[in-house]
C-alpha cells in the first residue's frame, strides 16, 4: 500500500468514528472503567509497593501464587457472611448476574479469558472477595459484634485482625487491588434483606 493509500484509509477511518461517535459516548465510556491498571514503568519502580502482597481482589492478581494461601480465609468470610444474612448463597449470586457486564466493564484492561467466559465463575470472584472485605473491616472495626468466628481463627478473631491488618489494608488500597462499589453494596442489600430503593443514601461502616 502506498503513502497516498495509507493517508487516504486513515482519513476515512477517522472520519466514519466522527460520524458514528454520540455526544457523550467518551464520558460514559470512562464511568464505566473505574478499576485501573498502573503503567508498567511506574510498577516497575518498585513492584511491590504496587501489587499485593497477601491477599488480591478482583481478577487482576487473583493467578498469582504467593496469593493463593488466602483462598481458604475468603471462602470462611462467604460462609459466615451469608450464614448470618437472611438469603441463600444464591440469591447473591442472583442477584450480582444480573449486572455482570456492567461488573466486568468495570475494569480498564481487558480480562483474561477465565473471567469473560463464564459468568457464574466471575460473579463467584466478586462474592468472594466482597465477603472477604465486609468480613475484616467489620471484624477489625467491631469484633464483638461478629463473634460468630473462633477465638482462635487466624485471620478474623481479635488477635487475627491486629496480626493482618496492616498487610492485608495496604493490599485493599491498591489501584490495581480492587472491587466494584456495586458489588459490596449489593451483598449488604441482599444480606440485610432491604431493597436497594430502601438503602438509597446509606453508606455502609466498613465499605468505605
Amino acid at each position: 500500500m502506498n503513502t497516498d493509500q495509507t493517508k487516504k484509509t486513515w482519513s476515512n477511518s477517522v472520519t466514519r468514528e466522527l460520524e458514528s461517535a454520540e455526544p457523550g459516548m467518551e464520558e460514559e465510556h470512562w464511568k464505566k472503567e473505574s478499576i485501573f491498571e498502573l503503567p508498567t514503568f511506574v510498577k516497575d519502580r518498585n513492584v511491590k509497593a504496587y501489587e499485593p502482597q497477601v491477599v488480591s481482589i478482583g481478577p487482576y492478581h487473583y493467578s498469582k501464587s504467593h496469593l493463593k494461601p488466602m483462598e481458604v480465609h475468603k471462602r470462611r468470610a462467604v460462609r459466615h457472611f451469608v450464614k448470618r444474612g437472611s438469603q441463600p448463597i444464591q440469591s447473591y449470586k442472583l442477584g450480582l448476574l444480573k449486572d455482570v457486564h456492567l461488573l466486568r466493564e468495570s475494569y480498564a484492561r481487558q480480562l483474561d479469558e477465565e473471567w469473560t467466559v463464564d459468568d457464574n465463575r466471575f460473579v463467584e470472584l466478586m462474592i468472594q472477595d466482597g465477603c472477604f472485605i465486609l468480613e475484616f473491616l467489620a471484624a477489625s472495626a467491631n469484633y464483638h459484634k461478629i463473634n460468630s468466628y473462633s477465638l482462635r481463627d487466624p485471620m478474623f478473631s481479635y488477635h487475627g485482625t491486629i496480626v493482618n491488618y496492616n498487610p492485608v489494608m495496604h493490599d485493599l488500597l491498591l489501584v490495581e487491588n480492587q472491587l466494584p462499589y456495586l458489588v459490596l453494596f449489593r451483598l449488604w442489600s441482599i444480606s440485610s434483606g432491604e431493597s436497594e430503593n430502601e438503602m438509597q443514601g446509606f453508606t455502609c461502616s466498613t465499605c468505605t
